[in-house]
């Protein structure tokens, strides 16, 4: 069996292909987590709660790029490095989804496999594993990516394995898993981006919910300086970050900060001046596409165009089929190494023979590429039927898409990225795109309470278009918003939408999350407000509204408080 030291080898390793800098090790990595209404620890993920429950099963719920999987990553190495759960598990095991994938619905495997062939060096013998699988409650199976899953988990209980020899579908597996059907007495942690979190809870008992709310402004600041191996070059790039409210508040998702440290270090060592301050994730995400083309592709502009065509298709096709690995003969030859700046090659063993695949670097990119072949000058009918398939996907399958969404409109912002788009690709936008767009959200945006995760989403999708009139017309029919607020992030965008919002006759934003304020470490709840209609929501209009948006866009939340307090305090 591996050693605790081998493992540790093995992760190292597999750091080479997560978006961190080299020169930043697992130990170095820190993300705010939460559990119920407190900060919580991995360390104590496992213990019990105040009413003595321990949990088997921990859901790690985060946004896209917000560090599920370097948190899963770095359980493990934390556990073999023995510092984590050294009394709690005598076995770990990562079970990647995304790879599971791979594996066709009818094949079948067993968990006792499973573990031969991912974990141990060889196909060890059936006593060594039987030793394994004796003490259930010693084993942690870390299950990462649960929303990347792309086949349904949806099975009569009579289907469901008891066996751990047993081969059956990996469905069949992962669901037992989740029933305790399957080695009841281990424990999982099981990551998943919101989305899908509604789908998940289907398949289990009691899980412990705690969420990733990526770096604070202090782990920000660490994250910059090590990156930067030159301190003066950190101080200079975080100063720099600092100055826009809205950029060092989007550094709360690692993806997002290593995307930027990237294209401000590329820039610095060509002596060349950073002033470009994107404001958006689709800004952010397109800096980083158009660094990679300017500096490290340097073909003709026709075959550069033609490339990125190919990659959004491929993008798109996985979207439509909802499959992350793309086949060998699915990625063309000629294109292998302009695809290599954006996919991931694995190779996986099947049988006693092996198949090649390849997959985007982050999900998060397939998504930006597959918005791209979306919003591409429509053609034919085919195009603008995809469009409209898509849009019914997403409203019926709870929103799988909705990263992409994201990236979708802000690529319709007509005075940055449609100009940014002419220019580099000669792309037109279609005006068709708008409209569809604008429908979907009227149609869908949820006018009343009832769903504020769906509400959430949509308004996270109007303010990366950064079009005010298009916003205005999309929320005009909202009377209710009712909020959750959990990072920074979420505040920003709440106070940028909401101040189109003309028609509310009730606004509630519940602050049973700790928000951390960009510049401090000081953590604060905001009071939740019910404002009814009358005069305290005449007040509100006429008094704080504009200055509860600016304020919330500002960031300057411990005035804002203030003014929620003073507020609610009126008769």
């Amino acid at each position: 069996i591996h050693t605790k030291y081998e493992i540790c080898w093995q992760l190292h390793s597999f750091w080479e292909y997560l978006p961190y800098p080299k020169g930043l090790m697992f130990k170095d990595v820190h993300l705010s987590i939460k559990r119920a209404k407190s900060s919580t620890s991995i360390e104590a993920l496992f213990n019990p709660d105040k009413n003595g429950f321990i949990p088997q099963v921990v859901v790690l719920q985060g946004a896209a790029g917000f560090g599920k999987t370097i948190t899963a990553q770095k359980i493990i190495f934390d556990w073999a490095s023995q510092q984590l759960y050294q009394d709690k598990f005598n076995y770990v095991f990562y079970i990647c989804c995304r790879k599971m994938n791979v594996h066709a619905e009818s094949e079948e495997s067993s968990i006792a496999e499973i573990i031969s062939e991912e974990w141990l060096k060889c196909h060890e013998s059936k006593n060594v594993i039987r030793n394994i699988l004796k003490n259930e409650e010693k084993l942690l199976f870390i299950i990462d990516g649960f929303d990347e899953l792309r086949y349904s988990l949806d099975q009569p209980e009579n289907y469901l394995c008891t066996d751990p020899w047993k081969k059956e579908p990996v469905r069949i597996l992962l669901i037992s898993l989740f029933k305790k059907k399957l080695l009841r007495k281990s424990s999982l942690i099981i990551t998943t981006r919101p989305a899908a979190l509604e789908k998940l809870h289907q398949y289990l008992k009691c899980p412990c919910n705690v969420k990733i709310f990526g770096f604070s402004a202090k782990e920000r600041q660490e994250y910059f300086y090590n990156f930067f191996e030159n301190g003066d070059q950190a101080t200079q790039a975080l100063k720099f970050v600092k100055q826009n409210d809205t950029l060092f508040t989007m550094c709360v998702i690692p993806l997002v900060s290593w995307i930027i440290c990237t294209v401000m270090k590329q820039e610095m060592e060509r002596g060349k001046d950073f002033q470009k301050t994107p404001y958006t994730l689709t800004a952010i995400y397109m800096l980083y596409f158009s660094s990679l083309l300017k500096f490290h592709h340097k073909e003709v502009k026709q075959d550069v165009q033609s490339n990125v065509k190919g990659l959004c298709f491929l993008a798109a096709e996985g979207v439509r089929k909802q499959k992350i690995f793309f086949k060998e003969e699915e990625v063309t030859l000629n294109q292998r190494d302009f695809l290599s700046l954006f996919l991931n090659e694995s190779i996986f063993k099947r049988g006693i023979g092996c198949i090649k695949s390849y997959s985007f670097v982050h999900l998060s990119f397939q998504e930006f590429f597959a918005a791209l072949f979306y919003i591409q000058e429509p053609h034919s009918e085919n195009w603008n039927k995809n469009l409209q398939m898509l849009l019914k996907r997403d409203k019926s399958f709870g929103l799988d898409f909705a990263v992409g969404f994201r990236f979708l409109f802000g690529f319709l912002n007509e005075e940055k990225r449609m100009t940014e788009l002419k220019k580099e690709f000669g792309w037109e936008i279609s005006p068709k795109i708008k409209e569809l767009l604008l429908d979907f959200v009227k149609d869908n945006i949820p006018k009343r309470r009832p769903n504020f995760q769906l509400q959430k989403e949509m308004l996270s999708y109007l303010y990366e278009i950064q079009d005010d009139n298009f916003i205005k017309n999309a929320v005009g029919c909202i009377t209710e918003i009712d909020y959750q607020c959990n990072s920074d992030m979420e505040l920003m965008i709440l106070g940028y939408c909401v101040q189109h919002c003309q028609n509310l006759k009730y606004f509630s934003v519940k602050g049973s999350a700790f928000v951390n304020h960009a510049e401090t470490e000081n953590y604060i709840v905001l009071p939740e407000i019910l404002i009814q209609t009358g005069v305290t929501w005449t007040q509100f209009l006429g008094e704080y509204f504009l200055c509860f948006s600016t304020e919330l866009i500002k960031g300057s939340f411990s005035s804002l408080a203030e003014k929620i307090v003073i507020l609610n305090n009126k008769p």
